[in-house]
């Protein structure tokens, strides 16, 4: 990374000021914007056909379709992460293969993703009642907050103004970070969620959304 993540919190900030405008934000809105926006369309479209909450029998025709589609969105994404990163991809084959590649990885994405959701539904639907599925359901309706406690918390272990172990800990290390920062953001939200009805996020973004359109239940 740029040396202003090896230094103070406003270093940090600097150097994602710097990273971000402009090339990260032609990036974001010519690259994620789309992907996300389609996923939100479709995700309401599946709202609307009476797609959630998804019965059992619902669950278990998706169960082998979404597997094979988790199956095989992993492995092109492992191939296609493999070729990107030899040194001499980009020499060798050209630019195209290389963009061939990043565009795989990111076609993959959502066959992954819904192989993991059908999975987590479907184990939701299986113990709704039980303590993990409660778990499971308070940090979903809190995404925002999630998404943001994520960044926080890495930042504090890796970036220079925390605990500064960028490029000092090895596979299993981080492995082992990334669940034990999944495993506070869990117990953070359920704990917030116990006295308070909208992550802190998103009482935030209700709040902002309802000054700018006021709502008009009577």
């Amino acid at each position: 990374p740029g040396e202003g993540f090896l230094g103070g919190y406003m270093d940090t900030v600097r150097q994602r000021i710097v990273d971000f405008f402009p090339l990260m934000l032609i990036a974001l809105l010519l690259g994620n914007a789309p992907w996300a926006f389609s996923a939100m369309l479709l995700g309401l479209v599946a709202a609307r056909a009476g797609a959630f909450p998804p019965d059992g029998a619902m669950l278990a025709r998706l169960r082998g379709r979404a597997l094979l589609a988790g199956v095989a969105g992993a492995l092109a994404s492992l191939a296609a992460a493999w070729f990107l990163g030899r040194d001499d991809a980009l020499d060798t084959f050209g630019v195209v293969p290389v963009l061939v590649a990043a565009a795989l990885i990111v076609a993959a994405a959502p066959a992954m993703s819904f192989a993991l959701a059908v999975g987590v539904l479907a184990f939701v639907h299986r113990a709704r009642e039980g303590f993990l599925a409660r778990c499971l359901a308070t940090v979903g309706s809190s995404a925002l907050s999630g998404y943001l406690l994520h960044a926080l918390l890495l930042g504090a272990v890796f970036h220079g103004w925390g605990l500064g172990l960028h490029q000092q800990v090895g596979a299993a290390a981080g492995f082992a970070i990334a669940v034990g920062v999944y495993l506070a953001i869990v117990a953070m939200l359920v704990a917030w969620r116990r006295w308070f009805r909208l992550g802190p996020a998103e009482w935030l973004m209700r709040a902002i959304l309802d000054r700018v359109a006021p709502s008009r239940r009577g």
